[in-house]
């Protein structure tokens, strides 16, 4: 039927506005454009979370926190500086509810990082999955939940079968302000760990995120 149609084009339409954010955010996100970053996030709805591997922050002011605060902002040049930082966003699966007020995506992310220690440069490969939840608010797609799960992150010049020291979770209690620290709770590639299941798997059709929760 004619609503049928014009139903399926909204969920396509929804799907590659959330997706092209996520996109968006990496180019963000190599520019530490902290103000454009928290500009796709969610302002009020309830349950707003972002999960990386150290930690969770819990809200819209723990989202603030962490892009303000824990990852460079804009505006501090002197903490910029010897900065890149480059995630990418591949193999997208985007599901719409049916209800159109919500969207669950994942996508596999291979990325480098590069940051000064003690005046020297540390850069590092890090992959990862990502999962992110999208909400309507006052009609706009915004972020609503994401979660970072990593497969490995290792200096530039090794394998990752020998990742060596990682310092996200060695300074992660100097370095971040998470509502709750993560740290060793996240999976990280050893010889001796296994994949977990179900950690930002790819979403399947709903109807509403009442089908879904707890989300992410």
């Amino acid at each position: 039927t004619f609503d049928e149609m014009v139903h399926g084009y909204e969920k396509l339409a929804a799907a590659k506005h959330c997706a092209d954010m996520m996109n968006r955010f990496c180019y963000y996100f190599v520019t530490c454009a902290d103000e454009a970053i928290l500009d796709m996030w969610a302002r009020d709805a309830e349950g707003i979370r972002a999960w990386y591997p150290w930690g969770i922050y819990e809200g819209r002011d723990g989202v603030e926190r962490l892009f303000r605060r824990d990852f460079a902002p804009h505006d501090d040049l002197d903490r910029r500086k010897g900065l890149m930082n480059v995630p990418l966003m591949d193999n997208a699966v985007v599901e719409v509810a049916d209800d159109l007020q919500t969207a669950r995506a994942a996508f596999i992310s291979q990325g480098i990082e590069t940051s000064v220690v003690d005046g020297k440069t540390d850069p590092r490969w890090n992959w990862s999955k990502y999962g992110v939840d999208f909400i309507r608010e006052d009609g706009e797609w915004r972020i609503w939940h994401v979660r970072v799960s990593r497969f490995f992150e290792t200096p530039y010049d090794r394998s990752w079968t020998k990742p060596g020291p990682n310092p996200v979770d060695g300074n992660a209690r100097e370095k971040y302000s998470p509502d709750r620290f993560t740290v060793g709770e996240d999976y990280v590639y050893s010889v001796d760990a296994v994949m977990p299941v179900g950690v930002v798997d790819p979403p399947v059709p709903y109807s509403t995120f009442a089908d879904v929760q707890p989300g992410y």
